[in-house]
């Protein structure tokens, strides 16, 4: 079995033992400084939380269940490429790492190691208005040509115009998928075969894997994540929109919300008046909030 797996398959192994979706798992390689360091590291550093993890996985991993990624991986490769990035590595997206909830690692389509450019985060429901569709063309093209990759989850509506208005503007995208590489996309293939193409898609989920409901919340967390701010259009109520602008929020990082009915809804007001989301009403207001946002 070519070596390539080897330490993508121990990844998942180690996964489907870690609490936490993943988040303890990523602190614990982190401190011991990568994935194979798990099996071999001297724990005499570790935090009592961390050394009872490290202990746990220890005592738990099974060496056929490494086998059976490394051969779940090879057969997906067979039709799908990817780049596998650890939470330790260079290339991995840095504003990631520092999240609390950041992912132990990513499969992605990008292939160079160069430098992440700005990110910006676009999200919003999947049966937007035409209005809030414009609107999204308008500010991710906008955020596009000043040098912002625009960030979003390739799903309908609000998403794919996102993804879309960015590349017509010769800019950057990134797609965080809420399925592994290769997996049947909700939009189709051709938005991100294109994406693919000049831009970047991520999963922090196994190559083949399924979309879950549970998947689709992680997915708006690595957007959030990934990106200096977000900007969220037309936010629904128990959306997975919403559920995006509450990530960004945990993360104390801008949050915009674009929306006729924004103090209509009681979740939306309750930011507003915190102070934990500002009203953009156009593009104007947008770019106006995400140069300061993109420098911390």
């Amino acid at each position: 079995m070519t070596s390539r797996y080897s330490v993508q398959a121990l990844a998942l192994a180690l996964s489907e033992l870690a609490p936490g979706e993943g988040r303890d798992l990523a602190e614990l390689i982190l401190a011991v400084g990568g994935i194979d360091a798990v099996r071999h590291c001297n724990a005499g550093q570790l935090e009592r939380r961390q050394l009872a993890l490290l202990t746990w996985l220890r005592e738990s991993l099974q060496d056929d269940r490494i086998e059976f990624w490394k051969t779940r991986l090879e057969t997906v490769g067979r039709r799908a490429d990817w780049s596998f990035l650890s939470v330790t590595d260079s290339a991995y997206p840095p504003l990631l790492r520092q999240a609390w909830h950041r992912p132990p690692y990513l499969f992605s389509s990008r292939e160079d190691l160069q430098p992440w450019p700005r990110l910006a985060a676009i999200v919003g429901s999947r049966r937007a208005s035409d209005e809030a569709l414009r609107f999204t063309e308008q500010a991710a093209s906008s955020l596009a040509r000043r040098g912002f990759g625009i960030v979003s989850g390739a799903a309908r509506g609000v998403d794919a115009y996102a993804h879309r208005s960015a590349m017509d503007a010769s800019g950057y995208t990134v797609a965080v998928l809420p399925h592994g590489l290769g997996a049947l996309p909700e939009t189709g293939a051709s938005l991100l075969e294109q994406i693919r193409k000049s831009g970047t898609l991520v999963s922090e989920f196994h190559p083949g894997a399924p979309a879950t409901k549970s998947t689709y919340l992680q997915r708006n967390r690595t957007i959030t994540g990934m990106s200096a701010f977000t900007l969220v259009v037309e936010p629904r109520t128990l959306s997975g929109s919403s559920s995006a602008a509450e990530d960004a929020a945990t993360l104390q990082r801008p949050l915009m919300l674009w929306g006729p009915d924004l103090h209509d809804q009681p979740w939306s007001q309750a930011m507003i008046e915190q102070g934990l989301a500002m009203v953009v009403r156009d593009v104007d207001d947008v770019l106006r909030h995400a140069e300061p946002a993109s420098r911390g």
